[in-house]
């Protein structure tokens, strides 16, 4: 049987709770989650070369796209709920990428994909995969920075990137080991601002874009339902046992943002709006949090369910 890259991208979403397991466990887990997830970042890669050699299909167009998502959502939500990065990161990474899925369904035509923005998923896994390994051996941090900038030079070299981009490479690669004199705190905030940064600089063009097409009543309707995951995150502390529930909701929301695209009316845009006020006062009484959380995953798993059968048709033509 040929492997294809639909096969691969289905292998990253199925195996993605594994390295997150993985990361409560002890070094050696920690470092098997490491690997794990490198892996699977991997199949990112390949299943794009995959997809350019034999050619991509519906299913594919709309699971890539997805998949890495939902593979940066869930890292990020256990990352934050360990303490291996400030919650607030994630959360504002959350809601730019909901914000901008959000705005791609709004604006007429495609908004276009800038480098930086094909970018960002590699960079958000890398500054992921730099901060497990820096928090689990500490003692080695220099030489996690060192190699870091190594791969990321070579990375560049390999993309044959040239001009300003390659300039920003050296730079970056060049910079990596000097962070080691930064106490382990420092460090990671420094490497978590630049997953931000970095996600949110990729924003800007899309943002502009948007605004110039659609009313700012249309725009500051999408606000709420991209807050809806960041609000969501933040329950982590507050959640108890019932914490879990809190990834398998924030991948749910972004599923369905995404079979949104082939299905949506009025009743679909109010949803969020409604799940995000209940989120907010579900805050301030935090003995109601454990059962929104369950009537957000029961709605998130049927209302996910009925736009997957919705959007069969266009899923799987030939």
């Amino acid at each position: 049987m040929r492997v294809t890259a639909n096969h691969l991208t289905f292998l990253r979403i199925i195996l993605l709770p594994l390295p997150c397991i993985l990361l409560y466990g002890g070094p050696e887990a920690k470092l098997t989650a490491l690997g794990i997830g490198s892996l699977l970042g991997l199949t990112d890669f390949l299943d794009g070369k995959l997809a350019r050699r034999h050619g991509s299909t519906p299913l594919g167009a709309f699971l890539d796209p997805i998949a890495d998502k939902i593979f940066i959502v869930a890292l990020y939500t256990f990352l934050s709920h360990l303490g291996f990065m400030p919650i607030w990161v994630a959360a504002a990474i959350f809601v730019r990428e909901l914000l901008v899925s959000s705005l791609r369904r709004k604006v007429p035509g495609a908004l276009p994909v800038t480098w930086l923005a094909k970018m960002k998923t590699t960079i958000q896994m890398f500054v992921a995969a730099l901060v497990v390994a820096v928090v689990t051996f500490p003692a080695y941090t220099v030489y996690f920075l060192l190699g870091a900038g190594a791969i990321l030079l070579l990375g560049g070299i390999l993309a044959r990137l040239k001009g300003a981009k390659f300039l920003i490479v050296i730079f970056l690669s060049l910079t990596l080991p000097c962070l080691s004199f930064l106490s382990l705190k420092h460090l990671i905030l420094v490497l978590s601002l630049v997953a931000l940064g970095v996600t949110w600089l990729s924003a800007l063009d899309y943002l502009k874009l948007a605004l110039s097409q659609i009313s700012l009543k249309d725009f500051l309707k999408i606000i709420p339902g991209a807050l809806w995951p960041a609000i969501i995150i933040i329950f982590a502390n507050k959640a108890g046992d019932f914490w879990i529930l809190i990834p398998l909701v924030v991948v749910l929301i972004f599923l369905r943002e995404g079979l949104l695209f082939f299905k949506r009316g009025k009743i679909q845009e109010i949803f969020p709006i409604v799940f995000f006020v209940l989120a907010v006062f579900s805050l301030l009484i935090e003995e109601l949090i454990p059962a929104y959380l369950f009537a957000a995953l029961v709605f998130l798993i049927f209302e996910n369910v009925s736009l997957f059968m919705a959007a069969r048709p266009a899923l799987f033509k030939n």
